[in-house]
């Protein structure tokens, strides 16, 4: 599923850059972010625990290897959970994927969770269009990433006093810390290349300026 799901995060990240300009890219970011948060907080779905209630969760390390195990038949609703197993993520994928599931009965690289995936490339194409704008000379880059970075730091943090972040469910705290080791990282580089190419020269990493 990971090695798809980067297939299809490239390949419409790929489309939309080639359709759209930075600012429908934003608003795309922004309502693939937003509207996850808004469906896993407001969306009813089944409680499939075979006891429903409580704070238990559904994972391997819970004993529960497959669909068959789980009360799929349950009237029993919840909305705004984040338990681990217990989300509507997770239930999307209990329900609909198909085949072998690397959590037992979810899959970390499911169905509805490729949606922030693809608000996190989509923040890395901002990273490249940063590095690619000429206007900018390349302490400014090395500052605006660095900056980019501390922003999703921040932001990431103040969501998840309302969203709690686990990798697994791909969270939008989570995409705002990926972006924020993604912008450190390009900056470190962007600057290493500066230092040993000089402001003229042609970056390794990035090709000719």
């Amino acid at each position: 599923m990971q090695s798809f799901r980067i297939a299809l995060c490239y390949t419409a990240g790929g489309l939309l850059f080639i359709f759209l300009r930075t600012r429908g890219l934003a608003a795309v970011a922004a309502a693939l972010l937003l509207g996850y948060w808004a469906m896993l907080a407001r969306v009813p779905f089944p409680d499939v625990r075979p006891t429903p209630g409580g704070s238990a969760v559904i994972t391997k390390e819970a004993g529960y290897k497959n669909i068959s195990q789980l009360n799929m038949g349950s009237t029993n609703r919840l909305r705004g959970s984040y338990l681990q197993g217990v989300n509507l993520t997770d239930y999307i994928d209990q329900k609909y994927l198909p085949g072998r599931k690397y959590d037992g009965t979810y899959d970390p690289e499911g169905i509805l969770s490729t949606l922030p995936a693809l608000a996190s490339g989509l923040l890395g194409i901002f990273a490249g269009l940063l590095i690619r704008n000429q206007s900018w000379p390349d302490g400014k880059k090395v500052a605006g990433l660095l900056g980019g970075g501390a922003a999703a730091v921040a932001l990431g943090w103040i969501w998840g006093m309302e969203f709690p972040v686990t990798k697994k469910s791909g969270r939008p705290r989570t995409s705002w810390w990926q972006e924020a080791t993604a912008r450190f990282c390009s900056a470190y580089f962007t600057g290493s290349s500066t230092l040993k190419n000089g402001s003229g020269g042609a970056s390794p990493l990035y090709g000719s300026a």
